[in-house]
């Protein structure tokens, strides 16, 4: 969880970065696309580890908490069910 936490980290500092919102390195690195899509894969590949080691179905958890309530709101059309009355 603290491998999250501090991956979670180091790819908000990035996403700062690039909106200009934070400072940059002192030697100027970072504040790239490349740099935000490495920290976006390190805090992905770290849950997946996460996910792994806990014996977590992610398809299932989101198909519980998601997508099971998603025709609720889009049909296929792309509009939402209160249009299509």
């Amino acid at each position: 969880m603290l491998k999250l936490t501090e991956e979670l980290g180091e790819l908000t500092a990035e996403h700062l970065l690039i909106g200009g919102r934070a400072k940059p390195n002192a030697d100027g690195s970072a504040g790239t696309r490349e740099a935000l899509e490495n920290e976006a894969a390190d805090l992905f590949g770290q849950f997946v580890l996460y996910l792994r080691e806990n014996d977590i179905d992610i398809e299932a958890a989101i198909d519980r908490k998601w997508l099971r309530h998603l025709d609720q709101y889009v049909e296929l059309d792309g509009t939402t069910a209160s249009e299509s009355v």
